[in-house]
C-alpha cells in the first residue's frame, strides 16, 4: 500500500499524513516516527509565517500529533485508521498544549526577571522639528521570540499576564513630565504617550 496525503474534513485545516509500514519494521515505529514528528513541527514553526503571509506576519500555531495503529482482522479498516487519526489529533492537541505551557513558562520568568527593555521613540512635526509626544515599545530580549511588541504583548495576554506587563509601562508614563494621556491601540501593542501641547 503506498503511503498517502489527505486532508480528514471539508474545512482542510488538518492534514493526514499515512505511512504504510510493516509490523516487523520496530525501528521505524520507535525511532524513525518520533525523529519525523519533532522534524516536522520544528520545520512548521519555523516556517509557519510563510503560510499566511501577507495576511499576518505571525506564524500560526501548527501542532503535530501522531498515532499508529496495526492491522486488526476484527475490525473494518476504515474504523482502524479512523480511531489511529483521532488518537493524532489528540496528541497534537496534547502537544500544542505543552507548547502553551512552555511559552507561559518563558513569558512568565521574563516577567520575574523584569527582562524587558522600553524604547521610546519622539513624534516629531517634521517642518517645525517640535516634539508632539513619544511612542514607547516594550520588547522582551534580543534573543528570543518575544523580541517584537507584538510577539511580546500578545504572549502576554495568552498567558493571562496582560495587566502584569502593562502596569510598570504605565507607571513610567506616569512619572513622565507632560504627559496629558495615554492612548492604546489594540492590545495595548503601541502605548501613544501625548505632550500637552
Amino acid at each position: 500500500m503506498a503511503n498517502t496525503v489527505a486532508t480528514v474534513n471539508s474545512g482542510g485545516d488538518e492534514l493526514v499524513i499515512m505511512l504504510f509500514r510493516p509490523r516487523s519494521d520496530e525501528v521505524f515505529y520507535r525511532d524513525l516516527l518520533p525523529t519525523l514528528v519533532s522534524t516536522l513541527a520544528a520545520k512548521l514553526t519555523e516556517q509557519g509565517s510563510r503560510l499566511v503571509y501577507p495576511y499576518s506576519r505571525d506564524a500560526p500555531v501548527l501542532p503535530v500529533g501522531n498515532a499508529f495503529t496495526f492491522y486488526n482482522p476484527g475490525l473494518r479498516e476504515e474504523r482502524q485508521v479512523l480511531e489511529a487519526i483521532d488518537r493524532a489529533r489528540v496528541d497534537a492537541e496534547l502537544n500544542g498544549r505543552i507548547a502553551a505551557r512552555r511559552n507561559s513558562t518563558e513569558f512568565t520568568n521574563l516577567l520575574l526577571a523584569e527582562d524587558v527593555t522600553i524604547l521610546y521613540e519622539p513624534i516629531t512635526n517634521v517642518t517645525t522639528r517640535e516634539i508632539l509626544g513619544y511612542e514607547g515599545l516594550a520588547r522582551g530580549p534580543w534573543d528570543s521570540d518575544l523580541h517584537t511588541p507584538a510577539a511580546l504583548f500578545d504572549m502576554a495576554e495568552e498567558a493571562g499576564f496582560l495587566f502584569e506587563l502593562i502596569r510598570p509601562l504605565v507607571g513610567i508614563i506616569q512619572k513622565m513630565p507632560d504627559i496629558s494621556y495615554i492612548h492604546h491601540m489594540g492590545y495595548f501593542k503601541s502605548l501613544e504617550l501625548k505632550k500637552t501641547l
